[in-house]
């Protein structure tokens, strides 16, 4: 499994085209933008997920950076955390559960703090790309099921 196979599967599960580029893959349909890149020993995917009554704002976006230091980065808007929440109770894997509870502190956190709907949650995961493309797929495919 490869970052490069994962982005291919998610957009043949989403129907998404995908253009290949000088150093890697980039699509778009709908509410969906998904890129891959590949710099030899930096490698990058994102998807991100548009929210329109916002304009030009998005309602998430999935960064997986495999590089000098591998993360996985998690943006979503306050006011769709419970539907996030909501999508990784059937997900397994200790990735998906601290993605989950981070989640699940940040809504509480959010009522505490009074966060608008529009702010954006951003958090970072520091981890081993290589040990957790079956998480990854796992996380994708919970965030944003096929239609």
């Amino acid at each position: 499994m490869s970052l490069k196979n994962i982005v291919r599967a998610f957009a043949r599960q989403h129907q998404i085209e995908l253009t290949a580029r000088k150093n890697g893959l980039i699509g778009r349909k709908g509410r969906f933008a998904l890129g891959y890149w590949d710099y030899g020993l930096i490698q990058k995917l994102f998807v991100s997920k548009s929210f329109p009554p916002l304009d030009g704002a998005y309602e998430s976006r999935l960064i997986i950076d495999d590089d000098l230091e591998p993360a996985l980065k998690v943006n979503i808007l306050y006011g769709c955390l419970e539907d996030y929440i909501a999508q990784l109770d059937k997900v397994e894997g200790d990735l998906c559960r601290g993605v989950q509870l981070l989640l699940i502190d940040s809504y509480i956190d959010c009522g505490k703090n009074k966060q608008l709907p529009e702010n954006v949650l951003q958090h970072s995961f520091p981890i081993d790309v290589q040990d957790h493309y079956s998480d990854l797929q796992a996380i994708l495919s919970s965030f944003y099921p096929s239609e």
